[in-house]
């Protein structure tokens, strides 16, 4: 089954590296990026694959969580769950007038916040989407779809060698097979096929 990939929307660097190592500990779910602001969290977006999106609401200069929010919604129709030290009335009215997948309250816990995503993500599962990365590619091997899964999520080559302890060179080789198979020759026109697909 492919991991779940997640989205830390966050300006505190203290609290997304808490938040990213705590996710990081479970077996099931994938880092696709941190942003500490707007423009990284829509770079992410556009450029690699995400599953859900962990938003804080407040981002301090530029446009908050609940702007984010409304792009995710137009253009990406991903769950997405609100993490904010806010819980007044004006915030809950407009946080929850965009559909999140859930609210956490600062400072959740470990337990909560675990909970909450794995909630969002089965939700998210149960509706319909579109295909997976196997029959997306069904010419791809296993070992294949794999590599293809953290080049989504935008892995080097030589961080994906470590994950799944191959070296660079038979992860490169892996990587001309999969070009040639999906026939791009870059990673760039990969992420592009794979976005219109998965």
């Amino acid at each position: 089954m492919l991991k779940s990939r997640i989205l830390i929307v966050e300006d505190d660097p203290i609290v997304a590296a808490d938040i990213e190592s705590l996710i990081l500990e479970q077996k099931n779910y994938l880092i696709s990026g941190v942003a500490h602001d707007a423009s990284n969290a829509f770079d992410i977006l556009a450029n690699r694959i995400v599953d859900l999106v962990l938003l804080d609401i407040n981002l301090g200069t530029g446009p908050s969580g609940i702007d984010i929010a409304k792009v995710i919604n137009e253009k990406y129709e991903l769950p997405f769950i609100f993490l904010t030290a806010f819980s007044d009335e004006h915030t809950l009215t407009a946080a929850s007038e965009l559909g999140p997948s859930g609210y956490l309250v600062k400072p959740f816990n470990d337990r909560g916040l675990l909970a909450t995503i794995a909630v969002a993500i089965r939700n998210a599962q149960s509706k319909p989407k579109k295909e997976s990365i196997t029959s997306a590619f069904p010419t791809l091997t296993g070992q294949e779809v794999k590599i293809l899964e953290f080049v989504l999520i935008g892995y080097s080559n030589k961080k994906i060698s470590d994950k799944i302890n191959l070296s660079v060179n038979t992860v490169k080789f892996h990587l001309k097979n999969i070009y040639a198979k999906c026939q791009v020759n870059s990673k760039q026109e990969l992420l592009a096929i794979a976005l219109k697909k998965i």
